[in-house]
């Protein structure tokens, strides 16, 4: 696996020759005219580096969001979760329907993090720095006291609620099989985990099963909240486009067939592989699993059987559609060049937020956010960016100038309230000096 999922250390890893360059395999293909329409803008502004490609698509899905117990959150006649809702909402619906030993909601480390990061946390804690050698820096004390609140707020759900079941071990895996258990009514998850096939073994089918209902009145599922200032009020969840890269030591026949053959299997090859299983199986949760329900390329759906709303339920395919729909926000990827070398690692604040997820009692937040902004800074000195000052700059305007139009686009909240103070106070001081 190149990089996982840090998009800075894939590019890093492209530039560094260790994936064959398949540009011209992509142009010849006209692969990026097969791509769905809501695939397309991912690929284009995240895998292209530089105008070159050293990847194809692979599969697409709508991203993180919440599984909840539709069935539950009715009988007690709560507010069913709706898009646009707020990790406030989150914690009142856990707190309502936690019972005994059975938690509102079940959370991984991923959890934590979006609660936070759905305020902006990493967009309005990283600064421009061109006098440095990295170019960039930490600033966790310019909204310290937001920042102190909304973590004090998801450790109130752990520790004072009582409505949280987490554990330092757990994992996407650990936190399903808790919902599945009847452990806890929500869990956080990426869209994938909706559409398990019943084969699979233990499942959200396995529970609806035991309930003897259908599982769309079991289960629902909706995107992760949005943030209480505005931020990502279009849907904090983002859409991704897993994909595969090829060996640089192919020679360039072996290298076109592995390319072709790659697209055969997500395009037609995929349609005759699913159909053989549907004759076998009579059953459409086994072919639209996993993130078959949103294909990457045209027209896949158009040669299988039956359909993702007659396999998973209409509502719940509403909920997906809607989300391919959602505008990306602007990432850095695509308007800085990759770096020769990874820079500074999370550790510090990784570490941070591993404390207050797991330790109880008194903490003091800001003074963490005040240690890992100084390690961080400090790390980042012994770290040389190989992109030149004026490039770097350039580049710093394009990116802000991006968010600019599409906060005031998508959430003109945020925009007067928190992104243009922010880029007054800090971005634009840090670039004129």
């Amino acid at each position: 696996m190149i990089g996982g999922w840090d998009y800075a250390a894939i590019r890093s890893a492209f530039l560094q020759g260790l994936a064959a360059d398949v540009t011209d395999l992509v142009a010849e293909s006209k692969m990026i005219d097969k791509l769905e329409d809501y695939a397309k803008p991912i690929w284009e502004n995240v895998w292209s580096v530089e105008g070159r490609y050293y990847a194809a698509p692979n599969a697409y899905n709508v991203g993180p969001g919440i599984h909840y117990r539709r069935d539950l959150i009715q009988e007690l006649g709560l507010p069913e979760p709706q898009p646009g809702w707020t990790w406030s909402d989150v914690r009142e619906l856990a707190k309502a329907l936690t019972k005994g030993k059975r938690k509102g909601i079940a959370m991984q480390g991923l959890g934590f993090s979006s609660s936070v990061n759905a305020e902006g946390f990493e967009f309005l804690s990283t600064i421009p720095a061109p006098e440095t050698s990295w170019n960039w820096r930490r600033d966790y004390m310019r909204n310290v006291d937001h920042w102190v609140q909304i973590i004090g707020d998801v450790r109130a759900m752990k520790f004072e609620d009582q409505s949280l079941l987490s554990d330092i071990t757990f994992h996407d895996g650990e936190i399903w099989n808790a919902f599945i258990r009847e452990q806890a009514c929500m869990h956080t998850n990426t869209v994938v985990f909706y559409t398990s096939e019943p084969s699979a073994g233990t499942t959200h089918v396995t529970l609806a099963d035991k309930l003897g209902k259908p599982l769309e009145e079991v289960v629902g599922w909706v995107p992760f909240p949005v943030g209480r200032n505005g931020y990502a009020s279009s849907g904090f969840t983002q859409p991704q486009i897993d994909s595969v890269s090829f060996s640089p030591d192919l020679d360039e026949e072996e290298l076109a067939l592995i390319f072709d053959l790659h697209l055969y299997m997500i395009g037609d090859g995929f349609v005759k592989q699913k159909n053989i299983v549907y004759d076998k199986t009579k059953d459409l949760r086994e072919i639209y699993n996993f993130d078959k329900i949103t294909p990457v390329l045209k027209g896949t759906l158009d040669g299988m059987p039956g359909s993702p709303d007659e396999a998973w339920g209409k509502q719940f395919m509403d909920t997906v559609r809607a989300v391919t729909q959602y505008p990306l926000i602007p990432q850095t990827a695509w308007f800085f060049p990759p770096e020769e070398q990874v820079g500074p690692t999370t550790n510090a604040i990784d570490d941070a937020f591993s404390k207050w997820w797991f330790e109880p009692g008194e903490v003091d937040i800001a003074a963490d956010l005040e240690r890992a902004q100084n390690v961080l800074n400090t790390q980042a000195e012994s770290f040389t960016s190989s992109v030149p000052d004026e490039e770097f700059v350039s580049a710093t305007n394009k990116y802000y100038a991006a968010h600019e139009k599409f906060w005031q686009q998508h959430s003109p909240e945020f925009y007067e309230n928190v992104f243009r103070p922010f880029y007054e106070e800090a971005i634009k001081p840090a670039l004129s000096g």
